[in-house]
């Protein structure tokens, strides 16, 4: 698992994109209330169970235009090749 703040910035990413695209989203309100504890108290189980949802997000929440549109934005922000098997998954994805 990469650090707690390479999972705060990419969290964050997905969130602000949702938020710019969607508006306030309930159950994305309520990740973050949750991420947002466990950063605080530096709880890697929940992060990481976290970060895993964040996963299913890019695959299914998102059209393939606005999954083409995050994943330019993760390329960019997240700049590690951490990501990079499951940003070209989700990018095949998008076609």
């Amino acid at each position: 698992m990469q650090n707690i703040e390479y999972f705060k910035k990419r969290f964050y990413l997905v969130y602000d994109f949702i938020l710019e695209k969607h508006g306030l989203v309930f159950l994305i309100e309520e990740t973050k209330k949750v991420f947002d504890k466990a950063y605080d108290k530096k709880d890697n189980k929940v992060l990481k169970k976290i970060d895993k949802e964040i996963d299913v997000w890019l695959r299914e929440m998102f059209q393939p235009l606005e999954k083409k549109e995050l994943l330019k934005i993760l390329e960019k922000e997240l700049n590690d090749n951490n990501d990079k098997d499951f940003l070209e998954q989700i990018g095949k994805n998008s076609k």
